[in-house]
């Protein structure tokens, strides 16, 4: 099963595709999805074989439900976790904290809260010892997770992989040791897979969502400690991703470099883009902010008309 690739990376953070909407962004996309959220997904999971995958979409991403096979419960009940690179679980917070990349991910994050702190305790991770229910996307680049071949999960114990870094998942989506590719190489394979809310309705139905419409957690200082040791420019950029206009005149006032752009490091505009409203965008080219070689793309990305013409008449 091929599922394509829904990243957009900006200096080396990923950012998901919002669809097209009016610019009130972000406040529009995360009221959107604060509904979508609001919506479970029922499965009928009672005629699924082992081996198969069904993917379906919720709130704008893909959730997996893997019926595990045979083997994949024979390797996973295996007492040796020395393969693991995370086997108690224990950068749990960090990951899902790093998932919070932008002010696109913010409902996303707070889904996380919900019931993945408790199936972690939970044998192989999953609330039924035959069916993985997980995000279809790796915590390390964003990019959508591949369904190893037979052959590879049987002789390896190899279930999901990382194409874009390289990391490995075991039948619990638990991390392997080793280091990874791509725009992290060098770095140590460190977290395990996300897992969505879900339940089950006796055998045959699963329900992806919220039991409760007032269960989605607050997200508790994540974004104050985003800032910590930054320097200006680099506070500028990140108060970008996230709609802080506060800080982002914090950050001016300190003496931020507003028309900062560097290859892999990105810009305060275009963090911006993918992040903030016309408001701070607007007051990033009043303090002398300029397009870079991806801001169109960026604007193209998210689908922003307003500010694809604000670019091409800032050039």
């Amino acid at each position: 099963m091929k599922i394509p690739k829904l990243v957009f990376l900006l200096f080396g953070v990923a950012f998901w595709a919002p669809p097209l909407f009016a610019d009130d962004y972000p406040a529009g996309y995360i009221a959107k999805q604060l509904s979508d959220a609001q919506k479970p997904i029922e499965i009928n999971v009672s005629n699924m074989e082992p081996g198969q995958l069904i993917a379906v979409d919720y709130v704008d991403r893909p959730v997996w439900v893997y019926q595990r096979t045979a083997k994949d419960i024979e390797q996973l009940s295996k007492a040796d976790n020395s393969h693991l690179a995370d086997p108690k679980s224990e950068n749990l917070i960090s990951s899902i904290e790093a998932s919070y990349g932008s002010s696109s991910s913010y409902v996303w994050t707070r889904l996380l809260l919900v019931d993945q702190p408790e199936i972690e305790k939970l044998l192989f991770r999953s609330r039924k010892e035959q069916f993985f229910v997980v995000g279809g996307w790796s915590p390390h680049s964003g990019c959508a997770l591949s369904l190893a071949t037979p052959e590879k999960r049987d002789a390896e114990g190899v279930v999901f992989y990382d194409p874009c870094v390289g990391a490995s998942f075991d039948g619990a989506g638990r991390i392997l040791k080793g280091e990874l590719t791509g725009d992290a190489a060098g770095a140590s394979a460190t977290y395990n897979t996300f897992i969505p809310p879900y339940m089950f309705r006796k055998d045959k139905t699963l329900i992806i969502g919220l039991r409760d419409a007032n269960e989605l957690p607050e997200l508790q200082g994540v974004r104050e400690r985003r800032y910590l040791g930054m320097a200006p420019t680099e506070k500028l950029i990140t108060a970008a991703r996230y709609d802080d206009l506060d800080t982002v005149r914090l950050a001016l006032r300190e003496g931020a470099d507003a028309e900062y752009y560097a290859p892999g490091k990105g810009s305060p505009l275009d963090a911006a883009i993918i992040g903030s409203s016309m408001e701070v965008i607007k007051l990033l080219i009043a303090n002398g902010a300029r397009p870079t070689p991806n801001s169109l793309n960026a604007a193209n990305f998210v689908g922003r008309t307003e500010v694809i013409e604000l670019i091409k008449d800032t050039r």
